[in-house]
């Protein structure tokens, strides 16, 4: 059983201010947690959203995603350090 990943296209103009070395950390953890049995065991749900948007950390980056579990689709809305991302969250 695995998840795809997608991402929104506001994701690639994240990547782009990111590091080549982080990137590749970035991708080879999603990639884990694709392949995972329950992803939702690895990340943590965010409070107060009208979506149930989750978490991911990822060194010192984090991704937030959306699960779609009836199609098994992770959706990363947006990849970015720890000390920003959550101002919109």
């Amino acid at each position: 059983m695995t998840f795809h990943i997608r991402f929104i296209p506001r994701v690639k103009k994240d990547l782009a201010n990111i590091p080549e070395s982080d990137i590749r950390m970035i991708k080879d953890g999603l990639k884990s947690l694709s392949l995972s049995e329950d992803p939702q065991r690895h990340i943590k749900k965010l409070k107060g959203q009208s979506m149930p948007l989750y978490s991911f950390r990822i060194g010192n980056y984090r991704v937030i995603m959306l699960i779609e579990r009836t199609s098994m689709v992770i959706f990363v809305v947006e990849i970015s350090p720890r000390k920003n991302v959550y101002r919109r969250y």
